[in-house]
């Protein structure tokens, strides 16, 4: 009977508009929840929904529901179904990859109000709404005294980085973010909702977690939290080394990190970025050492790079908030601006080195010298712990990589779009050069942070039975490819 009057509503509807979006924009106003919203271009409403992190192959939307309600989803992508009308779910506007640009004259569905938290009586577990993003979360189960795995950025949304693995500072003790996800409510492709667990639709759960976006929306989750440990800090040294002191720099994060052996407490952050105010001639290193403990507990670290002799130290011990803002991903920092373009060439790495880092460094300067509009570009470092990810047994998600503990990004800023081949060219070379001193003629690319021409063996995996059960499972549970514009699997 519902789907009768949908059908219905999309006949009448027709008379009114030609095009099949805005259609189906005013066919779904009859059956969302009163708390829904539809909003069309030229509205400064349209103009938040649809904000996105960066300007590059940024998707097209003629139409964006702001739903309330899993119903609301449901319905909007059963009519958008019925219309063939394409879809993108939204919830940060993270996504950068260059496939989003394929999407045209589409509907975004805007999950922002699905907010809720929930922690459960035993305090082990907490329901959470897909609209959350990192610091909703973080900020609510801090106030409780709970903490879990969430990426660092602020701004970004839980479930968009979950559904590539996901990445986080607690990883080290408790798993990437999608280990601790325990079930999800989720909505298929034809519009139905299922629940997704170990025990219910094990094949979809196992797909969600490291290569979800292509197979679902997920409206809510009941996900792992965790007691923070009493009298809990974090030291935060920050470190600028002029160039000369990039490979001592880099030997001795070798040393102390011995392919991601290192505590669970230590983690290190490095940039390769122009600071003028320190070195106006060449780029410098900004180094940041995190240690969950006392000050007496991480000063073997900190001195040996103290030793080093940077220009500059800044150090504070501070709570587990106030790390995204010490590292340059809370709300005001720049992973959190608009106005720019990006492309971002990941590569998992087990160790630094050192002569294919030096390469890499060289050709960041040369480029961002050649190129000024490139001058805003950055190298990313991340160094994190691994036993908590490697506690997980490797083919139990999706997610390939549990080997690479330094997450290594050229991230190429422009704001004219002549510059993109250059940026592209940067990257491309940077990228490679990293790859041959890898040891390994084979690319692991982080699927949340990847721009373009990365091949699925390199974002899904090289086990060819990787890449082949997410083939047989996208036929499945997918066989439109409706979910198709963020990194699909075909």
């Amino acid at each position: 009977m519902y789907m009768l009057s949908l059908w219905l509503s999309v006949l009448v509807s027709a008379s009114f508009a030609a095009d099949p979006v805005l259609r189906t924009a005013t066919a779904l106003g009859s059956f969302l929840s009163s708390q829904a919203s539809i909003y069309l271009p030229g509205s400064s409403s349209f103009a938040t929904a649809t904000q996105r992190w960066q300007d590059w192959q940024p998707p097209h939307f003629s139409a964006a529901v702001e739903v309330a309600t899993v119903k609301d989803v449901q319905r909007t992508v059963q009519l958008a179904n019925l219309l063939n009308v394409p879809f993108l779910v939204v919830t940060g506007g993270h996504g950068s990859i260059g496939s989003l640009g394929k999407l045209d004259y589409g509907i975004e569905i805007w999950l922002r109000k699905l907010r809720d938290i929930k922690i459960a009586e035993d305090g082990q577990t907490a329901r959470m709404g897909g609209g959350l993003v990192v610091k909703e979360i973080t900020d609510a189960l801090w106030a409780e005294g709970k903490q879990t795995v969430t990426g660092l950025c602020e701004c970004v949304g839980m479930v968009g980085a979950m559904l590539g693995g996901g990445h986080g500072i607690l990883q080290g003790r408790y798993g990437l973010i999608a280990d601790n996800l325990l079930e999800a409510e989720v909505v298929l492709a034809n519009g139905s909702l299922t629940t997704a667990s170990a025990q219910s639709n094990p094949d979809l759960f196992w797909a969600l977690r490291g290569a979800g976006h292509n197979f679902g929306i997920i409206t809510s989750y009941r996900f792992k939290i965790y007691d923070v440990p009493r009298d809990n800090g974090w030291i935060v040294e920050s470190y600028i080394y002029t160039e000369d002191k990039l490979d001592q720099v880099l030997t001795l994060t070798n040393n102390f990190t011995q392919g991601g052996k290192q505590p669970v407490e230590f983690l290190n952050w490095a940039y390769y970025l122009w600071l003028p105010d320190f070195d106006a001639d060449h780029p410098v290193i900004q180094y940041t050492l995190l240690y969950e403990g006392t000050a007496e507990a991480a000063a073997p670290y900190a001195s040996k790079y103290r030793a080093l002799e940077p220009v500059n130290i800044t150090s504070r011990t501070v709570s587990y908030l106030e790390l995204p803002s010490l590292t340059g991903n809370g709300n005001a920092d720049f992973g959190c601006q608009h106005g720019y373009s990006a492309l971002q060439y990941p590569i998992s790495l087990q160790s630094y080195n050192i002569t294919a880092h030096r390469a890499a460094f060289a050709l960041f300067e040369h480029y961002t010298r050649l190129y000024p509009g490139l001058n805003g570009s950055f190298v990313m470092n991340e160094g994190y712990a691994l036993k908590g990810v490697q506690d997980v047994p490797a083919d139990s998600t999706a997610y390939p990589d549990r080997e690479g503990n330094l997450l290594v990004a050229p991230i190429m800023i422009f704001f004219n779009q002549t510059e993109e081949e250059h940026a592209r060219q940067a990257g491309t070379e940077m990228r490679k050069v990293l790859l041959e001193g890898s040891g390994s003629e084979k690319l692991d690319a982080y699927v949340n942070y990847v721009s373009e021409n990365e091949t699925l063996q390199e974002m899904y995996g090289h086990e060819p039975w990787r890449v082949e059960k997410l083939q047989r499972l996208k036929r499945e549970l997918d066989p439109k490819k409706r979910f198709n514009y963020f990194a699909p699997i075909w």
